[in-house]
């Protein structure tokens, strides 16, 4: 494994090595830009519209926000909020359980799951995660999170679930400090 020392060159390196992929798993910690990274990997694929599945419905709307801000047509669906343009949006920000029940069955369509941790973190919601993997017809999928654990044992289980196979990106280097404050 190789370590980055230097944002831009990971970045354009994970770019590359992901860039023909149609199944991808990206580990890397927490602000190392792996937002940034599914964002360049599916906006060059042809298949529309762009999924972006959370597992909490902030981090939808987060996405939302940042994606209308660039200049995307976007539409949210969390459950309690349906946002959408009068045009066909190229991107769709929902939540994981939205994905599962409503859109898994859409082909020739780009799925990212970002923070797939969360299936190992509440085993009440992993089923959603597990049947929209398992029923998906997506043309290409990107799984992405920071804490994945045992990553080659998750590709296995991605590969065995889905009948893919997925190529896999890790960088363990934190191109960000962490900071704590104590509040008291």
């Amino acid at each position: 494994m190789q370590l980055y020392h230097d944002k831009v060159y990971w970045q354009q390196d994970c770019d590359e090595k992901i860039s023909t992929y149609d199944n991808v798993i990206i580990s890397a910690p927490t602000g190392s830009g792996k937002t940034e990274r599914y964002e360049s990997w599916a906006f060059n694929k042809k298949e529309r519209p762009v999924f972006i599945t959370s597992p909490i419905k902030s981090l939808s709307n987060q996405r939302f926000r940042q994606l209308q801000e660039k200049g995307y047509s976007v539409a949210l669906e969390t459950g309690d909020i349906k946002v959408f343009p009068e045009e066909d949006a190229d991107v769709i920000c929902c939540t994981q359980e939205i994905y599962n029940n409503k859109y898994r069955s859409l082909p020739n369509v780009t799925l990212i799951v970002d923070e797939f941790s969360y299936i190992f973190h509440e085993p009440e919601r992993a089923r959603a995660y597990v049947d929209s993997l398992y029923y998906s017809k997506a043309k290409n999928i990107l799984i992405c999170s920071a804490t994945l654990g045992d990553i080659n044992l998750v590709q296995r289980y991605l590969e065995n679930l889905t009948n893919r196979t997925f190529f896999l990106y890790e960088t363990k280097d934190r191109l960000t400090s962490l900071e704590y404050i104590m509040i008291m």
